[in-house]
């Protein structure tokens, strides 16, 4: 028997990212359920307060946790998330409100 090809299905691993997402940060699935009305900006350097570079950022706490789950799942079979998600991942230390 020939072998061409292997099929990773990771969909169950990526739903699990969402629940950990939601678990850490007490949000519910609707919080983050596109179409109702949740949108996904485009938002220029200059739309952004200059004081927010100085806060905290909500997820600051919790953004490593969760990021580092994401890559896994993006180095195993999402190679097209890799790139964003690690972009991300490098402003974890200087996680601010922007």
């Amino acid at each position: 028997m020939d072998v061409k090809s292997i099929r990773c299905d990771m969909e169950s691993f990526f739903e699990s990212c969402c629940e950990r997402y939601l678990e850490l940060t007490g949000k519910t699935d609707r919080d983050i359920t596109p179409g109702k009305g949740f949108l996904f900006p485009g938002i220029d350097d200059h739309q952004l307060r200059e004081e927010d570079w100085e806060k905290e950022g909500e997820l600051a706490n919790i953004s490593s946790k969760v990021l580092m789950k994401n890559v896994y799942g993006a180095r195993i079979c999402r190679w097209d998330l890799l790139h964003s998600i690690n972009t991300i991942a490098r402003e974890v230390a200087k996680w601010n409100n922007n």
